[in-house]
């Protein structure tokens, strides 16, 4: 290996081992051969990867930045030179910036080799008329936010609603107060049996749901490796733990309780004074919990409260629901007053606001909506799904909430919806394409060797020896690869470290005090791997976990 000096600096040795030790980059091919309209039978984002078997030479330079602009072959010549001159003024105040961190740090500090992560996409105004009938909805040049650096927003810019807001309590503090409250139980709740509500794809699976069950199916004609069957074992057995040993409503808050039916989805129980409740449904029907409600009621009808210790973001109880299959018309009740998820969902439709965070608004309108509906807010501003996947991909990912894995999650789900109902994936939804097929790429190049990924977000590569931050980062990528990737690279090795990893932290050691929102995440990761790969199916997790011998840690 050829060393050059960077910046006229040698690199220190510290550095070099780092860089030897740490994945390169994953390089793609965009298979843009593929039909522009699919029929419903693919599965996952049709990306493709070449993983490679080692890691290679470590180099001098940085981890190559996937390029992630508008794609020229499909841009005017006007949008394309656009494109430029935002990426080259974002590319001078970056270097700028970085100048200015590395002038401060300790010469004994050791930075691992900066990872630059893709840029956000910026729509244009003259680029697609979304398809209205009145002449379509024009999609406004929206300015790129200056990307934070690593240095001050890896840890820093994590969201404060983002955090565990339910763990203030400690079960020793509680132990005397398991028995029902006053304000436990609000008095309309007695009308209410709190079963769970049906996933809807156990009732009644739609055509595309196969598709994404039958590819592992298929893939289950080749004999499970050792491995492989030891990471079935250990997650029944994590899943199991945890199922036996449900969150109850006096210490934790919706937000607490959103997380906790992360893995689970409608099958989650929690306790509610002397009685096991479903925690949907519990939040459905505005239960109290930790002293706080999920709705509030209006003069003329409802609002889900957002703030901490309830909704962290707008939509995100929404979210919840889609991802736990919940349907349209499963019951709320606030107040005594009846509504739908499909109210809450025409709520989230009338609170669409351009510029602003819409990342679980996408997720859960994504399943809810029609792939091409096409609504009003409340200030009479035009919408579709296309429009908020473009204002999506104008925000940036380093700086946003979960740093920015959340909002891929809300791309890849609104993509992969749109493909199994076999619409065609062009315009914004092609870019959305290219957009996270980059991010993969890049993602993967920042894996650790144990498995675990970078504790610096998507910014930089980071190892650090927090064992609740790796979970914390671990847990949110991994879900989102596994929720993403195509059914083949579900099983690679790369993929089964990182669910080694969670297995060897969060399943290892249940009776930990783990944050219970990177743990939702973390498990809601083992619950999808074991979805894609061993066959199991929202809404039937307790008939695939029984069977294990004990809902004990593994060990």
């Amino acid at each position: 290996m050829t060393l050059r000096p960077r910046g006229g600096r040698w690199p220190t040795l510290a550095a070099v081992v780092m860089a030897w030790q740490l994945t390169g980059p994953v390089h793609l091919a965009h298979p843009m051969d593929e039909p522009s309209q699919g029929s419903g039978a693919a599965s996952g984002v049709s990306i493709r990867l070449e993983l490679q078997p080692s890691a290679p030479e470590p180099s001098d330079s940085s981890p190559e930045k996937p390029t992630t602009e508008p794609n020229p072959s499909r841009l005017t010549a006007g949008q394309n030179a656009t494109a430029k001159q935002v990426a080259a003024k974002e590319t001078a105040a970056k270097d700028q910036a970085a100048t200015k961190v590395a002038a401060k740090d300790s010469p004994a500090k050791v930075v691992a080799p900066r990872a630059v992560a893709p840029k956000a996409i910026t729509a244009h105004a003259e680029d697609e008329k979304l398809g209205a009938e009145d002449g379509g909805i024009s999609q406004s040049v929206n300015p790129m936010r200056p990307t934070k650096l690593a240095a001050s927003s890896a840890h820093i810019a994590d969201q404060p609603t983002d955090r565990d807001f339910s763990n203030e309590r400690l079960e020793s503090d509680i132990a005397a107060q398991t028995q029902v409250q006053p304000d436990d139980v609000p008095l309309e709740q007695g009308e209410h049996p709190f079963d769970a509500p049906a996933a809807k794809s156990t009732a009644q699976p739609t055509p595309a749901e196969p598709s994404r069950s039958s590819a592992p199916q298929a893939s289950r004609g080749e004999p499970f490796t050792h491995r492989e069957l030891q990471i079935q074992a250990g997650i029944r057995a994590c899943l199991s733990y945890y199922q036996a040993h449900p969150e109850n409503t006096t210490r934790r808050g919706p937000w607490a309780l959103m997380h906790a039916a992360l893995p689970l989805g409608v099958e989650c129980e929690v306790l509610a004074g002397n009685r096991r409740v479903n925690a949907l449904g519990w939040l459905c029907f505005n239960g109290t919990c930790g002293k706080q409600n999920m709705f509030q009621p209006t003069r003329q009808g409802f609002r889900p409260n957002v703030g901490p210790g309830v909704q962290g973001h707008e939509g995100q109880f929404l979210a919840i629901l889609a991802q736990s299959k919940v349907p349209a018309d499963y019951p709320l009740q606030i107040n005594r007053r009846k509504y739908t998820v499909m109210d809450l969902a025409r709520y989230e439709m009338a609170t669409c606001r351009e510029k602003s965070e819409l990342t679980f608004k996408l997720i859960g309108l994504s399943h809810y909506l029609e792939p091409n509906q096409q609504w009003r807010d409340n200030r009479g501003q035009r919408w579709n799904l296309e429009k908020m996947v473009a204002e999506e991909l104008a925000q940036p990912i380093n700086g946003a909430a979960c740093g920015g894995v959340h909002r891929l999650m809300g791309l890849s789900y609104s993509l992969l919806q749109r493909q199994e109902a076999g619409q065609p994936i062009t315009g914004h939804w092609e870019r959305s394409k290219i957009y996270l097929n980059d991010y993969v790429n890049y993602t993967m190049s920042l894996q650790n060797p144990d498995g675990s990924f970078s504790t610096n977000w998507l910014e930089s590569r980071g190892m650090d020896p927090n064992v609740e931050r790796q979970v914390q980062t671990t847990g949110h990528i991994l879900e989102w690869l596994v929720y993403t990737l195509p059914d083949d690279h579900v099983r690679s090795p790369r993929i089964e470290s990182a669910v080694e990893f969670l297995l060897g932290t969060v399943g290892r050691e249940p009776q930990r005090d783990w944050p219970i929102g990177p743990r939702g995440h973390a498990l809601r990761a083992l619950a999808l791997y074991s979805q894609r790969v061993f066959g199991a199916r929202p809404g039937n997790f307790k008939a695939y976990l029984a069977g294990t011998d004990s809902p004990a840690a593994v060990r």
